[in-house]
């Protein structure tokens, strides 16, 4: 990706969720997700200490407003660059009691352990916590401690401020965002008592279902978990049409739904002229993730031109279309 300098538009369709994890490089920039955001049920996750200050604020604190990519999609209202104020140490943050995304691991550190932002130890990188105001509609997640913990115990903090440093909010289409403005790999705890920053009540929270991005696919439905019992199938809780895969395709696609329920179910192809070109599914079929294969190559032995046709699917009160592109 980086070569290609970012993350070229035609790249986000092919995904209904995108996870960035930002080390040296930042790929998502600027608005570029917008119109894919604007689709209706995708998921972005944003995770990295350095990506409010190489995309948008430059590390000036900034203000956002209605109209802005940050305000908009990923509820920031305002931007901290740096709060923890030096390159090298540990900072704190703190999870939120029976928040979507936080609450289990608020639940896990609970009296004993205290939340580090300590990428110098975990994965050898430089820390630098930004903070955010959040917007309205959108949800704090994680708060960040201002300053550096230069002693074992919280003492050190009380008198800093806090600032929120995650954020998440769901889209009135179905879109879902979260941002951490830190590097999700690099949390750990330590005993509230501990004599050594490694020692007793140590947990690699970066690893952990309890950490950031677990939690956040799992709130936006987008992490789904093996069965521990072959014979027990993840049935979803929504209805869902996929984007066909691979798109643009040629001549062979792979079209994937999602169904809550038993029930009838039509999948049918179109050109932009309305004409059926393809009749897919049309039977009942059992509640679960199905995936059909649409051959392009021909209409009732005609061959069929390049061009953009339409997928649709009905079940029930549910119905979806979504566009792919034929190129020959």
């Amino acid at each position: 990706v980086n070569d290609l300098g970012g993350t070229p538009a035609e790249l986000y369709p092919n995904y209904e969720t995108i996870v960035e994890v930002q080390g040296l490089y930042t790929y998502i920039c600027g608005d570029e997700p917008a119109d894919w955001l604007d689709e209706g049920d995708k998921n972005l996750v944003i995770s990295g200490d350095e990506w409010l200050n190489n995309c948008y604020d430059g590390w000036v604190a900034t203000d956002y407003e209605a109209g802005d990519f940050l305000y908009d999609y990923m509820g920031v209202d305002q931007t901290y660059p740096d709060m923890n104020g030096a390159a090298t140490g540990v900072s704190r943050l703190i999870a939120v009691d029976d928040d979507e995304i936080s609450g289990d691991l608020a639940a896990f550190v609970a009296d004993s352990l205290l939340l580090n932002y300590d990428p110098n130890y975990e994965i050898g990188m430089q820390n630098w916590l930004d903070g955010v105001d959040v917007t309205d509609d959108a949800t704090l997640s994680y708060w960040g401690v201002s300053g550096l913990i230069d002693t074992l115990t919280f003492a050190a903090s009380d008198t800093a401020d806090t600032v929120a440093s995650g954020v998440y909010m769901e889209l009135a289409n179905g879109s879902k965002t979260a941002l951490f403005a830190f590097d999700a790999l690099s949390l750990n705890t330590m005993a509230v008592d501990a004599d050594a920053l490694h020692g007793a009540g140590y947990n690699w929270i970066g690893v952990y279902p309890e950490g950031p991005i677990p939690q956040a696919l799992e709130w936006m439905d987008a992490l789904f978990f093996a069965s521990t019992d072959d014979d027990v199938a993840q049935i979803p809780s929504r209805f869902a049409l996929r984007q066909n895969y691979p798109n643009p395709f040629n001549p062979v696609t792979s079209i994937s739904f999602d169904l809550p329920t038993d029930g009838d179910i039509s999948l049918t192809v179109y050109n932009m002229l309305g004409q059926k070109v393809a009749t897919l599914v049309n039977e009942v079929r059992t509640a679960g993730s199905h995936t059909v294969t649409w051959d392009g190559t021909t209409d009732a032995g005609i061959a069929l031109a390049t061009g953009v046709y339409l997928y649709r699917i009905d079940a029930g009160d549910f119905g979806a279309t979504k566009k792919m592109i034929l190129l020959k």
